[in-house]
């Protein structure tokens, strides 16, 4: 499955995490890295099953 928009999210808060994202995306320059930070930042603070603790990994 390849989203349309490059952007993919699953999980109790991950449609509040992926608006955020979208939204970062389309009017920052900020890295792919940040990006992620920051929407899963909102989406814990808008999803009462998310939280902020988070641990990132990354491919490469």
């Amino acid at each position: 499955i390849e989203p349309d928009d490059q952007i993919a999210a699953i999980g109790s808060g991950g449609q509040y995490a992926k608006s955020a994202a979208t939204a970062l995306m389309e009017n920052t320059e900020l890295s792919a890295r940040e990006i992620v930070e920051k929407a899963m930042a909102i989406a814990g603070r808008i999803c009462i099953y998310t939280n902020e603790s988070v641990i990132f990994e990354e491919l490469g």
